[in-house]
């Protein structure tokens, strides 16, 4: 893919709070919101500066803004669809940049919010074993001529020269009405 301009960004959820405007943007609303300020009042009540930056904002991202609260009457990241909005705000830029004549590429995204899943732990040790055994065991049911199998390994809690490599034939987990 050398040469083809391709690229991947991966950002935090909590981008937004990295932004000197939007995270005193948020800080405002929260305050507002806990002095308790009705959601749909909020944005009139915000101070000038904070209602500009607002006002600009897509809609998502407002009525996110004026959603539901955690626990802690933090506002809730994970819902607001942020990556969206900066491939949005790439776009809009590379565009007047192509304008310009500074930029002479193409532009498309696609986003992926991975959640929790971004924040999984490195894998341990009988992680990495058991992935590689799986991977060896599927190799070689393919290699012989298998197919719709579930590969498996067994006895796990023995060292992994016992461990037991199996493959069970997917149909036979399915219940067929």
């Amino acid at each position: 893919c050398a040469g083809e301009g391709l690229g991947v960004v991966v950002m935090p959820e909590s981008i937004l709070l990295f932004c000197a405007d939007t995270r005193d943007l948020i800080r405002e609303m929260t305050d507002l919101l806990s002095a308790g300020t009705a959601a749909a009042d909020v944005p009139a009540s915000l101070s000038p500066r904070s209602k500009d930056i607002f006002d600009r904002l897509p809609s998502w991202i407002q009525l996110g803004f004026q959603g539901e609260r955690d626990a802690y009457g933090q506002l809730d990241l994970t819902n607001l669809q942020v990556e969206k909005y900066v491939a949005q705000l790439c776009e809009q830029e590379l565009a007047r940049r192509k304008e310009d004549g500074y930029f002479f590429g193409r532009f498309g995204y696609y986003t992926h919010f991975y959640g929790y899943e971004g924040r999984c732990c490195h894998p341990s040790e009988l992680d990495a074993c058991l992935a590689c055994s799986l991977g060896y065991t599927a190799a070689a049911v393919i290699e012989a001529g298998h197919t719709s199998m579930i590969v498996t390994c067994g006895n796990l809690s023995a060292s992994v020269e016992e461990w037991q490599p199996g493959a069970v034939p997917l149909p036979s987990t399915m219940e067929f009405d």
